[in-house]
């Protein structure tokens, strides 16, 4: 499980075995939060609202303890800015994110359902 605490007096990411028990181990360095497992297992994303954010580390789970890969950007800048831990991203199945975020302008969205009905003549 991926999950976070500010047990150290901020927030930090951090894994532990399901079902327990078993020991927790830190997997962020600069803090971090609203964390998801990426869709193979072998890595985890997080948000360092500090840094403006969100992070990729890479986990091996072979051996008694988890290694951490360095913690590398995937998504940065000021347009992100006031995201919270919680809701504000998603990954796909392929590893990309998906944010979602407020703007200034709207924009039309149309959603297509039977599409492929469609195509037929």
């Amino acid at each position: 499980i991926v999950f976070t605490s500010r047990e150290t007096g901020t927030d930090q990411v951090y894994i532990t075995p399901f079902p327990g028990p078993g020991p927790k181990w830190q997997a962020s360095t600069q803090g971090g939060g609203g964390a998801r497992w990426g869709p193979d297992g072998k890595w985890i994303c997080f948000w360092n609202g500090a840094h403006n954010m969100l992070f990729k580390v890479s986990v091996s789970l072979s051996g008694s303890r988890p290694q951490f890969g360095a913690e590398n950007a995937m998504v940065k800048g000021a347009v992100y800015e006031g995201l919270s831990y919680d809701a504000d991203y998603s990954l796909s199945r392929d590893g990309r994110v998906l944010v979602n975020t407020v703007g200034e302008q709207s924009a039309r969205l149309t959603l297509v359902t039977n599409w492929m009905a469609g195509l037929k003549p």
